[in-house]
């Protein structure tokens, strides 16, 4: 199983990627190991629910946009699919291996150009160069990885953002309807063919994450059955 959940801030992708994480080990013995959140500056180094201190994030921070541009680009590549692994000129690494990432290359994209001075039209780290060479990878080594589209309705993110402030928020309230356009436009356009969308306006987490799960069925390899049929056989 290979996930990648994306969507603009309060939409709650990281709060459908903890349910997911425990749903593939509980239904499938799925090992997703830790849930990669990493795209959101300065909170690109911890796995949730770890973080960084308020320490680290100011100095993270006050780096120039071409430093971040630079770490995160490596970040964006060391998360990718990889070719070869020295063991051996046959063995790709990843390739049959699970994982799910959060936010990834469409997230640091969007926010670049928006917030960090990095990535847009004119800027150091041209975003939408990578973030093609990066779905080209996906799909020629691991095309049964699955776009996640998590979103949810301008006034339910301002909701959200009211009621539970990040400690250090990117999106404003101003910019809400701009930033959930973008990550429609971004979703409608990736090379990602299996692709999956998850409206979470109305929906409490467990109706969200039971969402999630039922429009992942389909989008389930062999693997990934014979591994719940183990499971099932274990348990009864």
């Amino acid at each position: 199983m290979r996930l990648i959940l994306t969507g603009c801030e309060y939409s709650g992708t990281t709060t459908l990627a903890v349910h997911t994480h425990a749903w593939a080990k509980d239904e499938m013995g799925i090992e997703l190991g830790a849930i990669h959140d990493h795209w959101k500056i300065p909170y690109t180094v911890t796995h949730y629910p770890e973080s960084i201190t308020e320490e680290e994030a100011d100095q993270y921070a006050a780096l120039a946009p071409r430093l971040q541009e630079a770490l995160q680009r490596h970040n964006l590549y060391y998360h990718l699919v990889a070719e070869a692994a020295p063991a051996g000129p046959n063995r790709r690494v990843g390739v049959d291996g699970d994982q799910m990432l959060v936010g990834y290359h469409i997230e640091d994209t969007i926010y670049a150009d928006l917030y960090y001075g990095y990535g847009g039209p004119g800027k150091a780290g041209d975003r939408a160069s990578h973030s093609r060479k990066i779905e080209e990878r996906i799909m020629r080594l691991a095309p049964e990885t699955v776009l996640v589209h998590v979103h949810a309705a301008p006034e339910a993110i301002r909701s959200r953002m009211r009621a539970t402030p990040h400690k250090r928020p990117l999106v404003s309230d101003a910019d809400v309807e701009m930033v959930l356009g973008r990550f429609r436009d971004a979703v409608a356009a990736s090379a990602i063919a299996n692709k999956v969308e998850i409206d979470t306006s109305d929906a409490g987490e467990a109706e969200s994450a039971q969402q999630i799960q039922l429009a992942l069925e389909p989008f389930l390899t062999d693997a990934d059955r014979q591994r719940r049929e183990q499971v099932a056989a274990s348990a009864g």
